[in-house]
């Protein structure tokens, strides 16, 4: 059954990050997670963790994590009082590194289309008589 691109786009995907023993719940929009954005995402956590690049030059936690702002639709994140934080560049900044590395590569995989294989007959494509 053909997909349109459409319906791409407006999917909204939720999958389950583990912290240590805690479960993280994240809604993500499958149609922002882009090559480009990916690539860029990948490039700016690679430049925060190069030793050859200068201070001045490294991106901040909250700019090379800037695009999952658009790929988060919502986490249950909460605050000591128990409010879901909402996803902002605010939250995002003050996240652990690491852990926002763990939610996009959770993300990623889920995002990778399943490899479904067609079913085979019992007698297979051909039967002998």
């Amino acid at each position: 059954m053909p997909i349109t691109l459409s319906s791409l786009k407006e999917a909204v995907r939720k999958v389950q990050v583990y912290v240590d023993d805690d479960e993280l719940n994240v809604w993500y929009k499958l149609g922002e997670l882009t090559p480009e954005r990916t690539d860029r995402i990948r490039y700016l956590v690679d430049l925060m963790s190069d030793d050859d690049v200068e201070d001045s030059e490294r991106p901040t936690q909250a700019e090379a994590w800037a695009d999952m702002l658009d790929i988060i639709e919502r986490w249950d994140i909460t605050d000591d009082e128990g409010n879901e934080l909402p996803v902002t560049e605010e939250v995002i900044a003050t996240v652990p590194t690491p852990v926002l590395g763990v939610i996009l590569e959770v993300i990623m995989e889920d995002a990778r289309p399943s490899q479904k294989r067609p079913r085979r007959s019992r007698g297979g494509s051909f039967s002998r008589k």
